[in-house]
């Protein structure tokens, strides 16, 4: 995880990310924790935030399917 706000910083942070080996965990506890901030998992905030609001709607959907049945 990198913290910064500036976008050179956060360029750097996602090549690093990009190899890091606990890359796909540390995305994972950033979506458990909907972390606001930093670059985490190899993903921006901006991208957790999109991906948050996908899974948001996909398990709404999914109850309300459920509750229909």
């Amino acid at each position: 995880m990198f913290y910064s706000t500036s976008e050179e910083d956060n360029r750097v942070a996602l090549r690093i990310c990009a190899g890091c080996p606990v890359r796909t965990q540390c995305f994972a506890v950033a979506m458990a924790r909907q972390e606001a901030f930093g670059v985490w998992g190899g993903t921006l905030e901006t991208q957790r935030r999109r991906v948050f609001r996908r899974e948001q709607r996909a398990r709404r959907a999914l109850a309300r399917r459920a509750d229909a049945a």
